[in-house]
């Protein structure tokens, strides 16, 4: 059954903005990741709940060095009607309808399939998996996050549509989060100096829609955005009589089509689309280097 995915960037932040002795006593935060799927590995289940529903996660197989195929799984309460001997009686029953769910933990890359009988919109997924994984590493003061891969060219084209742009917003993780791949960590290491914080926004604003936007400005930002390391929103021309409408890159998230049948997947396609995620990082590295070299 051809089904699609969508596409998620996870990352271990911590909770305190101080190192905590807890924090100290690991080697480091993406230790915790492959503990938890370790964990996976020889339990082939880990449960918790959540608003009195169990959720519950499957390791169905591992695809490849550090790539799990998992199903998550939602407890839903039914009522089954059945024939009695003088009338309908009902019989409430519990189901755990399931998605599944492709992490790989070394790229840190997530697919979230698509089904809103399970899940109704793919936000309740995405945080559903996440707090799961919170569960056993909130003891150590990280905590996992996870946000949209999204299509980097969606941007421009937004810009290009529209003859007035009110406002800017572009909100990014912490520094680090691609090993310094992208030339927006530079100013995102500053920042972080100064304030030890988590996630830095930048948002510039022009009432009469004269915002100026100049591409080799921002064009590491948005690359960053792009591959999972934060949001964009874009305050455009509202229809209507609305002013402002926000476009924001959460909904150009990015999907891939796989073929789902008996708990099998196409691994060629999930590789190949992996790697055209992480090249957004890569052709960002090469760019920044080039200009240092015309420097």
């Amino acid at each position: 059954m051809n089904s699609k995915f969508f596409a998620y960037r996870f990352f271990v932040l911590p909770i305190e903005q101080q190192i905590t002795l807890q924090q100290l006593s690991i080697s480091s935060k993406e230790e915790l990741i492959v503990r938890f799927f370790n964990l996976l590995r020889v339990e082939k289940k880990i449960a918790y709940t959540y608003k009195n529903k169990h959720h519950i996660l499957y390791l169905t197989k591992e695809l490849a060095d550090g790539i799990f195929l998992c199903k998550l799984a939602k407890q839903k309460k039914i009522t089954l009607y059945e024939p009695g001997s003088f009338d309908i009686e009902d019989s409430p029953e519990n189901t755990y309808p399931y998605i599944y769910i492709v992490a790989d933990i070394h790229s840190q890359i997530l697919f979230i399939q698509s089904n809103k009988s399970v899940f109704s919109n793919r936000e309740t997924a995405i945080n559903s998996f996440c707090r799961l994984i919170n569960e056993h590493i909130e003891e150590y003061d990280y905590i996992v996050t996870a946000d949209e891969i999204t299509y980097e060219q969606n941007f421009w084209e937004e810009l290009d549509k529209h003859n007035a742009i009110y406002e800017l917003e572009l909100t990014m993780k912490s520094p680090n989060l691609f090993g310094g791949l992208v030339e927006a960590e530079a100013l995102l290491k500053e920042v972080n100096k100064i304030y030890n914080n988590t996630e830095t926004t930048i948002k510039v604003k022009n009432d009469k829609g004269k915002l100026k936007i100049i591409k080799d400005k921002i064009n590491s930002f948005i690359k960053y955005i792009a591959a999972g390391g934060g949001k964009w929103v874009l305050g455009v021309p509202g229809k209507g009589r609305k002013k402002i409408e926000k476009i924001e890159s959460t909904q150009s998230i990015r999907t891939i089509q796989l073929n789902v049948i008996e708990d099998n997947v196409e691994l060629e396609v999930i590789l190949n689309e992996i790697k055209t995620i992480n090249e957004i990082i890569n052709i960002s590295n090469n760019e920044a280097s080039s200009n240092l070299e015309e420097d």
